[in-house]
């Protein structure tokens, strides 16, 4: 692999495409039951595709009565979304507010313990957790940025991205959502409240490069690797050389050497 020092440009990894669906399986399967409000945190997200502040705000006003549908207003420029959920994150999602409803401050369905001034569930709270979840896990970051000078509240000299983060479920649905719609990026672009179609095909491209290597490698294997070898066994010979080429042999050892070569033939 390259050097940093023999990059002409830097590394560009888009975080987002590195989530796909066994790694959620998986990331889900290690909820422990007393972790619904994060479970509800995370499938919300992965149903609706916003951002972690946007997700943190929800309040119970903004679902309809049977919780299908839900309103949701962007926090870059506000634009209001509306959401239709799976009957299953609506029964659940139903459930949850039945059974804590009295611990919510101002309808918001996210509520928060650790202070009293905070009125719902905050971002950093949700990125703690969710460290704590690549650490059961034992996921490694996929890339790791070392940063000129220290930043944020712990001063970290590097910018470590991982499969798993908030951000990583809002591209998951678009990306996922644009190959469904085969491939008609404006239009999730639109459903997104997007400004700029672009970001929504950066991602999308990055996806399916991934998905059509690993086809395009299969058939190449198939078709051209395949037929040009085969399965004969590699036999090791017996090669006498001269090993020390820097010294001058006389003739007598030359012809030695060129007569049990040719007896090993």
């Amino acid at each position: 692999m390259l050097q940093p020092h023999e990059l002409k440009k830097p590394i560009k990894i888009p975080h987002g495409r590195h989530l796909d669906v066994q790694l959620l399986r998986d990331f889900f399967k290690a909820f422990k039951p007393g972790e619904d409000k994060y479970r509800l945190w995370f499938w919300t997200a992965i149903e609706t595709g916003a951002r972690a502040k946007e997700l943190c705000s929800i309040q119970e006003a903004d679902y309809t009565p049977d919780y299908r549908k839900l309103t949701m207003v962007t926090c870059k420029s506000p634009k209001v979304r509306h959401i239709t959920l799976s009957p299953q994150l609506a029964a659940f999602t139903r459930r949850w507010c039945e059974g804590n409803r009295q611990r919510f401050q101002y309808g918001y369905i996210f509520p928060t313990s650790s202070c009293v001034r905070y009125q719902h569930l905050q971002t950093f709270q949700v990125r703690g957790f969710l460290q704590m979840k690549r650490r059961q896990l034992g996921l490694k970051p996929i890339h790791v940025t070392p940063l000129p000078h220290p930043s944020g509240w712990s001063k970290t000299a590097e910018r470590r991205r991982y499969a798993l983060e908030c951000h990583s479920f809002r591209r998951f649905y678009e990306t996922h959502l644009t190959d469904l719609a085969s491939g008609n990026y404006m239009l999730i672009a639109s459903i997104m409240q997007y400004d700029d179609p672009g970001i929504v095909r950066r991602y999308y491209d990055d996806m399916k490069s991934i998905t059509a290597e690993e086809v395009l490698s299969a058939k190449y294997h198939e078709r051209i690797t395949q037929p040009l070898l085969h399965d004969r066994p590699i036999v090791s010979r017996k090669q006498k050389t001269i090993n020390k080429w820097h010294e001058k042999p006389d003739d007598k050892n030359v012809w030695q050497i060129v007569k049990e070569l040719s007896n090993d033939q």
